[in-house]
């Protein structure tokens, strides 16, 4: 399978590169690839490349020293699964007849907004350290994207202005307001004060209702942002994706504090796989918490109402 072309670089492409890129881009690899073009271009030592590429359709200019940027240039996109995963629940939510209104909750570059611009009516996305949201306004702008609305504030439990603690490193999306989060992860020595408000109350205040599908990418503060869209959340009854780490888990305490946020007999599921295949499995939360791990789950939140389409349209569903 060949790649698509560069639509645009500054200069020409070096051969590793164009070989790594090859590799990222054959489904035909079952494992290993990940680690080819690591081999080839680590994502820690990437050159001062830029680039543009076809993304989805779409046009995406980016740079192999931002760790976002170095996924899309290799294999296409940036968490294919969790892509494909939104874009089976925009059909699930258009086969029971409702609009696909998507809020994306740490929007970070605009990557996945730009992808769901595609797929849903409306889109909202809410990133409140402006480094990465002017590189999503001008994201969506080069692409004439209308359909979405971009908000420089974060989302959480209370309205609040509270210390981020920016990252240094080439991932850009790592920034955090977990002040412990940084055991873990690289960040800058100063932090940053910035803007949060309480979810429910600036939905209502933006005249945000419907919400079909929610992405929640914010660093361990997870917790915080489901409290703050509870109301939200038990009255549209959205598909939520969610990345759950050690210290989100910790955060919500327990499962049942999780099942609090949510509406009844949510599923709840844990994305697995790698680049080129996506499964649904079990989550059991409790054992994450129990674990106490660094590791992070991709959670998937799924209301009873539309489990069998889930089934019907994402045939990889585990049991």
């Amino acid at each position: 399978m060949r790649p698509p072309p560069l639509e645009n670089t500054d200069s020409p492409t070096p051969a590793r590169l164009r070989v790594a890129r090859w590799l990222g881009h054959q489904p035909w690899i079952p494992h290993g690839h990940v680690s080819l073009v690591r081999l080839l271009c680590s994502p820690d030592a990437a050159p001062d490349f830029h680039f543009e590429v076809n993304f989805y359709g779409l046009r995406y200019p980016g740079n192999l020293r931002n760790y976002l940027d170095w996924g899309v240039f290799f294999f296409g996109a940036h968490a294919k699964s969790e892509l494909d995963v939104m874009a089976h629940a925009a059909k699930c939510l258009r086969s029971s007849g409702r609009p696909v209104v998507y809020l994306d909750v740490g929007a970070n570059v605009g990557h996945h907004l730009l992808f769901m611009s595609a797929h849903a009516d409306r889109g909202y996305g809410f990133e409140p350290w402006s480094p990465v949201l002017e590189r999503a306004r001008a994201l969506l702008a080069l692409n004439n994207v209308r359909n979405v609305q971009l908000f420089p504030v974060a989302l959480g439990e209370t309205n609040d202005i509270r210390r981020y603690y920016p990252p240094r490193t080439n991932n850009q999306g790592s920034g955090s307001f977990v002040e412990d989060w940084f055991d873990l992860n690289d960040h800058e020595a100063a932090p940053v004060l910035l803007d949060v408000r309480n979810g429910d109350e600036f939905l209502r205040s933006a005249n945000i209702s419907g919400v079909g599908i929610v992405k929640i990418d914010v660093e361990g503060s997870e917790a915080s942002v489901c409290r703050g869209l509870r109301k939200t959340i038990q009255r549209d009854r959205p598909f939520i994706l969610m990345e759950v780490s050690g210290q989100a888990a910790r955060e919500f305490g327990s499962e049942r504090s999780l099942r609090d946020c949510l509406y009844d007999n949510a599923h709840l599921f844990r994305l697995s796989g790698g680049r080129h295949k996506t499964h649904l499995e079990p989550y059991c939360f409790d054992e994450s918490l129990k674990n106490n791990t660094s590791d992070l789950a991709e959670v998937l939140v799924v209301p009873p109402e539309q489990r069998q389409r889930l089934t019907l349209s994402f045939r990889r569903v585990a049991a």
